[in-house]
């Protein structure tokens, strides 16, 4: 669960996120900014599926700014 998973002390320095809704993103775009390496996994077509368009665009955005 994210709460467990931003409550930790998580010492691996490659995260794997599992879902692409709101809280996978925030979650991953929380591990980026500590420098870690993330993966996010969906499955569905696209990242941020249901979101509105304007807060879909700009999270993408963050997370492909700071992701590889």
């Amino acid at each position: 669960m994210a709460e467990e998973a931003l409550t930790r002390n998580l010492t691996g320095e490659e995260i794997i996120v599992l879902g692409a809704g709101l809280v996978g993103c925030e979650t991953a775009e929380f591990f980026l900014a500590q420098g870690k390496k993330v993966t996010v996994i969906e499955q569905l077509p696209e990242a941020g599926a249901g979101l509105e368009p304007i807060t879909r665009k700009v999270l993408l955005r963050r997370l492909n700014e700071k992701g590889p």
